[in-house]
């Protein structure tokens, strides 16, 4: 697993232009707010990252406020189709927390009430780009899904963003 790496500021966004040309990345599966996507300007930064390389896009938005299971065995069925080699996640806390279930759940099996999992698969390299202040989602091994109106906290150390 690589090291989570952070990074911030003016002409940060470049970095993930390195990472898809250093990767050879052809796919991308996209997870994203409906509003925060637009009105935070990431939609041009996707149009460059498209415009630039030949990119496969697939996008993810149609998902509840609160991260729940079906959502997110529907998007580990989309990924899983699409056979992106990249995730990348925009928006804030319940969009990063989907992308970071999306990626643990595509390649680990378990029991979601005790917290128990088995790798059964490599890990898909996730960007998380956030576009709100407050919530660290992109920084923390945990996130938030709710299963039968009941919430859960997955946590384990392979659902942390590669970079963020």
């Amino acid at each position: 697993m690589e090291q989570q790496k952070a990074f911030v500021g003016k002409g940060s966004s470049q970095e993930l232009f390195h990472f898809i040309e250093k990767k050879n990345i052809s796919s991308v599966f996209l997870v994203r707010g409906k509003n925060a996507y637009r009105t935070s300007g990431a939609v041009k930064l996707i149009h460059q990252l498209l415009s630039n390389y030949s990119l496969q896009l697939i996008d993810y938005f149609d998902f509840s406020t609160n991260p729940k299971i079906e959502d997110i065995k529907r998007g580990v069925n989309l990924l899983q189709q699409s056979n992106a080699q990249l995730i990348i996640a925009i928006g804030g806390g319940r969009v990063l927390d989907m992308a970071k279930s999306i990626r643990f759940f595509n390649n680990h099996e378990g029991d979601i009430e005790k917290n128990n999992y088995v790798q059964v698969g490599k890990n898909i390299p996730l960007v998380a780009l956030p576009t709100t202040a407050g919530t660290g989602s992109e920084t923390t091994h945990f996130a938030v899904v709710y299963k039968n109106q009941v919430k859960y906290s997955v946590a384990h150390p392979n659902i942390l963003p590669e970079m963020a």
